[in-house]
């Protein structure tokens, strides 16, 4: 081996020796340094969609105005993406003579459509007016609600 072969041999295991022990290189810090990039943009991106509340609507039949006695129809439709649970419906009038309420479970779990009737009882006066309110829970227990406000005509009245 050649003179110049020894020393360099020599410099690089002196250059060894004299170090500071560091477990940190510029090849271990590039590559830490990556692996962190790489984890803040896996962080930064969202794989699903954020779970939202199911969706309710009620409609009531003849614009919501109805006669005492007579009959209230409506529609309720439901729906949501991770199931639907429950739906309660409650109904109260200004007066407090009409109060009702009615709990459902979703025959088909994701989309339900109910046709609801409720009876009016007679003797409620002319003009008072009632709220009819929907509330739908999910399996993943978020809910939703819809309300609806109507009003009591007699006959008499709706003749004007």
């Amino acid at each position: 081996m050649t003179s110049s072969g020894q020393t360099r041999r020599r410099a690089v295991v002196r250059g060894a020796k004299g170090a500071a022990p560091s477990a940190w290189r510029p090849a271990s810090v590039r590559g830490l340094a990556c692996v962190l990039i790489a984890v803040v943009l896996a962080g930064c991106t969202d794989p699903r969609a954020r779970p939202t509340p199911p969706s309710v609507q009620i409609t009531l039949a003849n614009g919501g105005v109805v006669a005492s006695p007579g009959i209230l129809r409506g529609t309720l439709h439901a729906t949501d993406e991770y199931g639907l649970d429950s739906i309660l419906v409650s109904i109260h009038s200004a007066d407090e003579r009409l109060i009702t309420d009615s709990l459902y479970f979703a025959s088909d779990a994701f989309d339900e459509t109910r046709y609801l009737e409720w009876v009016v009882p007679a003797g409620m006066p002319d003009g008072i007016g009632f709220q009819v309110v929907a509330r739908v829970v999910s399996y993943i227990r978020f809910s939703s609600a819809d309300t609806v406000y109507g009003i009591i005509r007699h006959a008499a009245s709706n003749a004007r």
